[in-house]
């Protein structure tokens, strides 16, 4: 009990004992002691004391909270605005639309308007912000690769010149340099022309370029370009041998996009080449290091807000692996990973697929058609769709004996039909396949 306090309950215990001789005393008409009447004295003043030292903290307190209302009111009033043209110099709405000067409608969620708020908070200060970044790595059946950037650029100062850069991490097994095709790059709005001023290739396998802008971009302006890079053979290992992939450093590859300014969207995606299908595949988030490249260190807590899918094209002809970022932190570096395709045996193994696809008879696909009718009910039938990342209320007609004709047709016409009885298979092994004949 603190010390106050003790003094406040013997106070009042020696106050309460008076009181009572003294009443007892009048009513029994006896002289009461005077040491009496002075503790009896003394007990009431202190109490009385407290009682105006509370009231006293009620009135100035309530006084205060009202006076500090009033002015948080007022200040509010004055600083609001103030807030908001330093958080948003350009006195636009903001939006995670990239193209909501064209036309896009303002976010209500609360945690995107604050992320909105950061971001054009520090591309005003950077003096320009990427509201897009489109990416696109497509993989070539030699191992090849061409990355087709789509960039959105949002203007808060006159930007005349934009330096960009592009590197490959690792060398060869070899090790060897690998090359960097000479970029090309070209101005998606109408009113500007975008060049090279500059482009450097150095023997640690990056590529920097300087692009100029012409004419330069003034402040609250938008604009939007593309540059193509193409990337050597054999990057990727696209169904290698055992020996191939054992020799390999790295048993991964990867794609990744460093984010070096404030961004608002990035789109990350992998084009496979047709019938391969990666099964074994991650996303990560990594720090840049001082030298741009991915540090060892994983920002997970990054990592875990994003969802990587995989799935095939709106064509059906090929796999895509993507990754779709709102709002990326500037300094870390975003990357999808997958394991290669390892073909066991004689590497003309690899056409298999191709040979059957192309060599299968009508009178297998009508076989194959009556299995899937008979054998599959439209739940198993909507479960072998999603098992082959095929949307099954998109196929047309109804029922299963039109979705199974469809669903044939579909990857007949790209040369898929082992990936469907792959597939097939692989969910009901009860069924004999085997009367499927090419």
């Amino acid at each position: 009990m603190q010390p106050n306090k003790i003094v406040q309950v013997v106070t009042l215990f020696v106050t309460l004992t008076a009181g009572i001789v003294k009443i007892v005393g009048e009513l029994s008409n006896t002289v009461t002691p005077v040491i009496v009447n002075v503790l009896l004295a003394i007990g009431l003043i202190y109490f009385l004391s407290l009682l105006l030292q509370w009231l006293g903290n009620r009135f100035i307190s309530a006084f205060g909270e009202t006076i500090s209302l009033k002015l948080s009111s007022r200040l509010e009033t004055i600083l609001e605005p103030l807030i908001e043209r330093s958080l948003n110099p350009l006195g636009e709405e903001i939006s995670i639309n990239p193209l909501h000067n064209l036309g896009g409608i303002e976010e209500s969620n609360p945690s995107t308007s604050l992320e909105n708020r950061v971001y054009g908070y520090t591309a005003s200060r950077y003096g320009v912000g990427y509201k897009f970044m489109d990416i696109d790595f497509v993989i070539h059946k030699d191992g090849s690769a061409t990355i087709t950037r789509t960039i959105t650029i949002e203007a808060f100062s006159e930007i005349d010149r934009l330096d960009t850069y592009l590197l490959i991490p690792e060398r060869s097994e070899s090790g060897e340099s690998r090359v960097i095709d000479s970029p090309k790059v070209e101005s998606l709005t109408g009113d500007r022309i975008v060049d090279f001023t500059e482009k450097k290739s150095s023997d640690t396998q990056q590529l920097s370029a300087l692009l100029t802008i012409s004419p330069a971009l003034k402040s609250g302006e938008i604009m939007q370009y593309r540059m193509i890079e193409s990337l050597p053979v054999g990057l990727y290992a696209i169904n290698c041998s055992p020996e191939e992939y054992n020799a390999r450093t790295k048993k991964s590859d990867y794609a990744g996009w460093n984010v070096s300014r404030p961004s608002k969207e990035l789109s990350l995606k992998v084009h496979f080449p047709e019938f391969f299908k990666p099964t074994v595949f991650s996303s990560e988030v990594r720090y840049a290091s001082a030298s741009i490249f991915p540090a060892e260190r994983i920002q997970h807590e990054e990592k875990n807000r994003l969802t990587p899918k995989l799935s095939l094209s709106p064509q059906g002809d090929h796999y895509i692996f993507r990754l779709d970022v709102e709002f990326p932190m500037t300094g870390l570096i975003y990357i999808l990973s997958w394991q290669p395709i390892v073909v066991q045996g004689d590497s003309t193994s690899t056409t298999t697929a191709q040979t059957l696809a192309a060599s299968i008879t009508t009178e297998s696909l009508s076989t194959l058609h009556k299995l899937l009718v008979t054998r599959f009910s439209e739940s198993e039938l909507k479960t072998l769709c999603f098992n082959l990342a095929l949307d099954y209320d998109a196929l047309p007609g109804e029922g299963n004996i039109d979705k199974s004709r469809e669903l044939i047709a579909h990857f007949k016409r790209r040369e898929q039909i082992s990936e469907l009885l792959k597939a097939g298979k692989k969910m009901r092994e009860d069924v004999d396949w085997s009367t499927i004949k090419s």
